[in-house]
């Protein structure tokens, strides 16, 4: 397993990933990925409609994920840095997988792959039921970075797959190791050649 930190230079990085994912045409799945629009499921939700289309807040599901943070002895993100950076402040647009019920996964779309970068479960197993839900969307290519305890749950999920390397990410000066995994809809790892430059950037959530 390789180990790395994020002070490689890109073009080994790059390198790095594209082994870890396979022999894929990147060059040719680069070439157009700009010309192609993001398909956006139904089963995906806007956070920055969230209230309105589920009638929950973004403050009321910052309390769940601040409860599995804590959970899982790591410090949460403040409520309102939390609530700006999925009222619009991310630089991608941001959603949230999940239903008022069981609790949400939330993050971001690129290229076609929808990267969580929040565990936000209302119970433990929401979380769990969310996890495997993703796992087997047939509608909703995923890629996840997470730290070593829910690396041993979803491992267990026929659903989840793990990439052959691993990072240390740094998080509230807290150094973590985290390990990439992708659902297993029939696209994804297709779709990850398009996340060659921004993996890093996947690596660093906090999920």
């Amino acid at each position: 397993m390789t180990r790395e930190s994020f002070s490689l230079p890109e073009k080994e990085s790059k390198r790095r990933f594209r082994e870890a994912v396979g022999d894929f045409d990147f060059t040719r799945h680069e070439e157009t990925q700009g010309s192609s629009n993001e398909q956006i499921s139904n089963e995906l939700i806007s956070t920055a409609e969230i209230f309105e289309l589920e009638g929950v807040s973004l403050g009321e599901i910052h309390e769940w994920y601040a409860v599995a943070m804590s959970r899982r002895g790591r410090e949460p993100l403040e409520a309102d840095r939390f609530v700006d950076h999925f009222e619009g402040m991310s630089t991608d647009p941001t959603f949230a997988f999940g239903n008022k019920e069981k609790g949400y996964l939330l993050g971001y779309l690129k290229s076609g792959v929808f990267i969580p970068t929040h565990f936000a479960p209302k119970t433990m197993r929401g979380g769990y039921d969310l996890f495997k839900k993703l796992g087997d969307s047939t509608n909703i290519p995923a890629v996840v970075s997470i730290t070593d305890d829910l690396k041993d749950t979803l491992i267990k999920m026929p659903s989840w797959h793990a990439l052959d390397m691993s990072f240390l990410s740094s998080f509230r000066n807290v150094t973590v190791n985290k390990k990439i995994m992708y659902n297993s809809h029939p696209d994804t790892i297709k779709l990850m050649s398009g996340l060659a430059s921004e993996y890093s950037e996947a690596a660093k959530n906090v999920i």
